[in-house]
């Protein structure tokens, strides 16, 4: 199993923990901008649980958040 993809598997876990959802984007274009970038969104109302609606956080966003 590739390293990050472990380290994803494990921040959906900890998301699930704070009833929350790892949402990833599904771009394919490394010139997008949410081009691998991820979202935690709120599983009882679907909002984004982080910032603004529409921002998307690298994994590295994704585990500083989740470990505050």
């Amino acid at each position: 199993m590739d390293i990050e993809r472990a380290r994803e598997d494990r921040l959906r876990r900890l998301a699930k923990r704070e009833r929350l959802i790892l949402r990833e984007s599904h771009r394919r274009n490394p010139d997008a901008l949410d081009y691998e970038r991820y979202m935690l969104v709120d599983e009882r109302n679907g909002v984004a649980a982080h910032g603004t609606a529409g921002e998307w956080l690298t994994l590295d966003e994704v585990e500083e958040w989740l470990n505050d």
